[in-house]
C-alpha cells in the first residue's frame, strides 16, 4: 500500500481501516534516519513542501533534544522514538494541508467545449477558452469550485453540502440547480437560473447581501451591483450547440467571442464599430464566411493577417 498525503490525513483524523493502520505504523517504523526522510516521503508533497518539512521537523528534533541526557542509552531510545513521532506529526499537519489547498484544473481549447463530472454527480460543461478549478478534498468538504470563463451547470442536489462556484468578482451559492455562468476576465458576469433557486453575490462594492434567482431569471454584475431580469428564450446555451448567438452585443464583445472560438485576434480600427451594437447567429461557419456576413450587416472591411483580424 501507497503512504499517501491523503492517507497520512486520514491516519491523523482516526479515520484509517486497520489494513491503513498497519501500513502507516510500518511506514513509520522505518523511518529511524531522519537524514533520509525525503526517500520516504509520501505522494503528494513536492520539493518545496518538502523543504519546509525537514526544516520543521528538525526544529522540533533539536528542542526535543536538550531535554534528554546524550550518555543514557534509555533517554536515546525515547528521543528517537519522540523524534519519530514528530515527524509523522509533522508530515500528517502538513500533509493535510497541502492536500486540502491542491486542485485539479480543467481547461478548454479555443472552439472547444468540455464536459466534466465530478465525484458527487455534478456534471459541468465549459465553453471554449475556460478555465475550472476544482480541489482534491472536494468530496469531503461544503463544494466548491472555481471559474474563469463560461460554464453551465448542472448541479446534484445535497442539502448538507451546498454547491459554491466563485469567480474573480462573484460568488453563486446553490443547493441542486441547472445555470449557466459568464466569467470572462475583464468581461461581464453574468448568470442564467434554468431550475432550482441560487444566490448570487458581487465581490465588489460595499454590499455583501445575496440576490436569489428563480428560474427564468439573469443577473449581471454592474459597477459591484447585482442588477436582476428576467429573460426569454435558450440564446445563453446556444454555444453548447457550437451556436454563436448575439443579441444587442456591442461589436467589441462580438469580437472577444470571436476570438475565443477561432483563436485569432482583433484589432478594430474603425471608429465608433467597438460600441455599435450586432444581432446575429451562427452555427459551425469558418470564420471566413462568417466575417463576410458580419461586415455586410456592419458595414466594415477586414483582413486576415496571419491569427490577426483587422477591422477597418
Amino acid at each position: 500500500m501507497k503512504i499517501t498525503a491523503e492517507l497520512l490525513d486520514k491516519y491523523g483524523k482516526g479515520l484509517c481501516t486497520q489494513e491503513e493502520r498497519n501500513a502507516v505504523e510500518t511506514w513509520m517504523e522505518v523511518q529511524s534516519g531522519f537524514e533520509t526522510i525525503g526517500d520516504q516521503i509520501p505522494e503528494g508533497i513536492e520539493n518545496t513542501e518538502l523543504e519546509i518539512v525537514q526544516e520543521r521537523l528538525w526544529n522540533r528534533i533539536n528542542e526535543t533534544r536538550k531535554d534528554f541526557p546524550r550518555n543514557s542509552g534509555k533517554s536515546y531510545l525515547r528521543l528517537n522514538r519522540i523524534m519519530l513521532a514528530a515527524s509523522v506529526a509533522i508530515l500528517v499537519g502538513l500533509s493535510a494541508l497541502f492536500f486540502a489547498s491542491s486542485k485539479d484544473i480543467y481547461r478548454s481549447g479555443f472552439g472547444e467545449t468540455k464536459t466534466i463530472k465530478l465525484r458527487d454527480g455534478t456534471r459541468i460543461i465549459l465553453n471554449s477558452g475556460s478555465e475550472l478549478a476544482v480541489p482534491n478534498n472536494f468530496w469531503n468538504n461544503p463544494r466548491s469550485v472555481t471559474l474563469n470563463g463560461e460554464a453551465y451547470f448542472e448541479v446534484t442536489e445535497n442539502p448538507e453540502l451546498p454547491f459554491t462556484v466563485t469567480t474573480d468578482i462573484s460568488v453563486t451559492k446553490v443547493l441542486g440547480t441547472k445555470f449557466n455562468l459568464t466569467a470572462y476576465e475583464n468581461e461581464s458576469n453574468i448568470i442564467h437560473l434554468d431550475q432550482g433557486r441560487v444566490e448570487y453575490k458581487s465581490l465588489l462594492g460595499h454590499s455583501n447581501q445575496a440576490s436569489v434567482l428563480l428560474p427564468g431569471e439573469q443577473a449581471t454584475i454592474v459597477e459591484g451591483i447585482v442588477e436582476k431580469e428576467s429573460t426569454i428564450g435558450i440564446d445563453h446555451i446556444a454555444w453548447m450547440e457550437k451556436k454563436l448567438v448575439f443579441t444587442e452585443k456591442p461589436f467589441e464583445s462580438v469580437a472577444k467571442t470571436l476570438e475565443r472560438h477561432y483563436g485569432v485576434a482583433f484589432e478594430i480600427k474603425k471608429q465608433g464599430l467597438a460600441t455599435r451594437k450586432y444581432n446575429g447567429s451562427h452555427k459551425n461557419q469558418p470564420l471566413k464566411q462568417l466575417m463576410e456576413d458580419v461586415a455586410f450587416v456592419m458595414k466594415f472591411k477586414y483582413v486576415i493577417e496571419g491569427n490577426t483580424i483587422v477591422v477597418y
